[in-house]
């Protein structure tokens, strides 16, 4: 789920149950990390981040976003992260 990032949005993922990985790519310096979350945790993805989420056992979530989906003005833009 994801490989995309946002311009103003920013989102919160927060896993209920499971275990997930979080990758992400800072666009602008190219910087890279990984999270490994599970139950009980969760990350504050900022605007120009592009991330990417990997299921790695069955799981639950919540995603918040600080801006709702507004097809006539989006902010989702394409970005693979490897």
């Amino acid at each position: 789920m994801g490989n995309h990032y946002h311009e103003r949005t920013r989102l919160f993922f927060y896993v209920q149950d499971g275990v997930v990985e979080v990758r992400t790519v800072d666009v602008a310096t190219g910087g890279r990390d990984r999270l490994a979350l599970s139950t009980g945790q969760g990350v504050l993805l900022e605007p120009g981040e592009s991330y990417a989420i990997f299921f790695t056992a069955d799981s639950s979530w919540l995603m918040l976003k600080s801006e709702p989906h507004d097809p006539n003005n989006p902010d989702t833009v394409a970005h693979a992260v490897p």
